[in-house]
């Protein structure tokens, strides 16, 4: 029996119903540094994901990158009189939506959320937070989001905002998207002050179209919702009362000098 091939009209039809092929997404690149402006110890540089502690007499750094069960950055900086600590990192990573070509309705979930503490009106003590987000089309070579998020500055005393917007996106199947995270914390910390501060951010992609569409991210990045982490408030939780703790000291000390 001889089989004859489709006719080369039936064959661009029938590429043009499944939409573009499955392309390979270019690998994820993370970036990033904890440090103290003085050492011991020495600034901790990375370039994949782990959790990178740093610890010693100015205090206790920390940051996190992990890939899943859905990518979350986490700054943390808790600096003793006389230092400052910086905690900051960047992820990229590339979806893309594969199926039938055409715009496909998405929604996307920001989990974030930026704390802080230092001496109200102490010119010595200060903080900053930040998280920043952006998304680009790299096939068309289109900004989508450009760089929204909390960015507060050098401030002073308690600070706790979240940042958590639903965002309704039109991506087109077989497109390519690359998404960034960039979550950082500092703190500054002067004669008889103490200051600290967290900032986390976690995006979530879900699909609002039919089971012919499915999302394809870099390799090794997952998109799976996760309960609210708990390591954030205990951190807070815990820097607080260090934070009260002192300044209590502090009080009982001045009240013997004045007796």
């Amino acid at each position: 029996m001889t089989v004859f091939p489709l006719p080369l009209v039936a064959v661009c039809g029938l590429v043009l119903a499944m939409g573009a092929a499955a392309a390979p997404l270019s690998p994820v690149a993370v970036s990033g540094s904890v440090f103290f402006n003085l050492e011991p110890p020495p600034r901790v540089d990375f370039l994949t994901f782990g959790v990178f502690p740093l610890a010693g007499p100015g205090g206790s750094l920390q940051f996190s990158a992990t890939s899943g069960p859905s990518p979350q950055l986490l700054a943390e900086v808790n600096t003793n009189t006389g230092y400052y600590g910086r905690s900051v990192g960047t992820l990229s990573y590339y979806l893309q939506i594969v199926g039938p070509a055409g715009d496909v309705p998405v929604s996307l979930s920001m989990q974030g959320k930026a704390l802080g503490n230092s001496i109200t009106g102490s010119r010595f003590a200060s903080f900053a937070v930040g998280m920043l987000w952006w998304l680009h089309n790299e096939t068309t070579a289109t900004p989508l989001i450009a760089r929204e998020g909390i960015e507060s500055g050098a401030i002073a005393g308690p600070y706790d905002q979240d940042f958590d917007p639903l965002y309704l996106l039109l991506l087109r199947a077989g497109d390519i998207y690359k998404v960034t995270l960039q979550v950082g914390a500092e703190a500054a910390a002067g004669s008889g002050a103490s200051a600290n501060a967290s900032a986390r951010l976690r995006p979530l992609f879900q699909l609002d179209a039919g089971p012919e569409y499915s999302l394809l991210f870099s390799d090794g990045i997952g998109n799976a919702a996760t309960p609210e982490p708990a390591a954030l408030g205990l951190m807070s939780l815990g820097l607080g009362l260090a934070y009260l703790r002192r300044n209590s000291n502090s009080r009982v000390g001045a009240s013997s000098g004045r007796k």
